[in-house]
């Protein structure tokens, strides 16, 4: 049987790696290290099933875990289950306890998994190609969130954030937090550093359109939606219209709530079926279709009452898939694109910004209310 690859962040203490190293375990150890920087950066670049934390190893804490988590590796602490001190340490950093010895590892992976999320939540904003609206239905929910949010915009093809919101040209904020994310050193602090304040409470992770730069860096989308979880009570991520890549389809499959936004007309629903039977699978969350632009000239053929026929057309997508239409509002969209900011400043009383202010829920109620990021 092939065995189970394992990093270890050690302390002087860590004495259960005789037994993973003996000839005949079923644990195979890359790395150990007793940096938590370098435990990061050994789990992102080996890419183990399994991250040990000894008791004793410094600096370690959930933010760093979720990280790890975001990758894909199974954590544990490997401590006394008898001691109260163990069991606490455990219980911070939401992971199981267990002895260290090959049989104890085994029974704590056999658990279910209990490092759960950070209690912020993550919206993902997607859809076919087309031009649906993707960025504009993002940023505005973003914008009217009742707190801080942040929205980062990881549309890999043209990205248009910083331009509808009005932030000022710089370095991209999501290339640089990817660059640290890669190498183990994202944090909440180096996160925030990588956002710029747009409209007043958001905090933008500027996109680019160095398409190559991005795919390079994009394997660690998850471990900054992860830190953002633990920074902000919302998180939007724009994922633009059209295909999702391996690595943007990893962070919506990790996501709370799912808008996917569509054109409201034949050809916007051809694109969507087709867009649908190949996503449907990565759309874990609770998901909400969500039809912009109705009453455009586009949606002449659906008839005197298009809403009804876009409700009818939506049921091949199953049950529990919420059902939203947002109107075509051509003052609103050509406020965007004069005056650079989200409709709350530019157009305040349009019938596009009630309609998005309107929508049904799109995440399930959040049971903790996270930490805001640090002024």
């Amino acid at each position: 049987m092939r065995p189970v690859s394992v990093v270890a962040g050690v302390d002087q203490n860590s004495h259960w790696l005789k037994s993973l190293r003996r000839a005949k375990s079923e644990f195979l150890v890359l790395r150990e290290t007793s940096d938590p920087t370098e435990l990061a950066g050994a789990a992102m670049a080996l890419r183990p099933e399994v991250v040990l934390v000894s008791a004793g190893f410094s600096e370690t804490e959930p933010w760093l875990l979720s990280r790890i988590k975001g990758l894909g590796a199974r954590c544990l602490l490997v401590g006394s289950p008898d001691v109260i001190a163990d069991q606490m340490r455990a219980e911070h950093l939401r992971i199981p306890l267990c002895d260290g010895s090959p049989q104890g590892i085994s029974a704590a992976l056999d658990q279910p998994d209990s490092l759960q999320r950070n209690s912020g939540q993550l919206l993902a904003v997607c859809g076919p190609a087309g031009s649906p609206g993707v960025s504009t239905v993002a940023g505005n929910i973003a914008a009217e969130t009742t707190s801080e949010s942040v929205l980062i915009d990881a549309d890999p093809r043209s990205p248009s954030q910083a331009f509808l919101l009005g932030a000022r040209e710089e370095p991209s904020g999501l290339l640089a937090a990817l660059a640290q994310g890669q190498v183990g050193t994202i944090d909440r602090e180096s996160w925030q550093m990588c956002l710029a304040p747009v409209a007043g409470e958001i905090l933008l992770a500027t996109g680019t359109s160095d398409h190559e730069a991005l795919v390079s860096l994009s394997g660690t989308l998850p471990v900054l939606t992860e830190v953002s979880r633990e920074c902000a009570e919302l998180t939007v991520l724009d994922c633009g219209s059209g295909d999702l890549s391996d690595w943007s389809a990893n962070a919506v499959a990790r996501a709370d709530g799912v808008a996917v936004v569509a054109a409201p007309t034949a050809l916007g629903m051809h694109r969507l079926t087709r867009w649908w039977a190949r996503h449907r699978p990565v759309l874990a969350g609770a998901v909400t279709l969500i039809w912009n632009g109705v009453g455009g000239l586009g949606a002449a053929a659906l008839g005197s009452d298009p809403v009804t026929r876009l409700r009818e057309a939506s049921k091949f997508t199953g049950a529990g898939v919420g059902f939203a239409v947002l109107p075509e509002d051509g003052i609103a969209a050509a406020a965007m694109n004069r005056e650079s900011g989200p409709l709350r400043v530019v157009a305040p009383e349009c019938e596009l910004r009630e309609a998005i202010g309107s929508l049904p829920p799109l995440l399930p109620p959040a049971p903790v209310s996270a930490a805001a990021l640090p002024g």
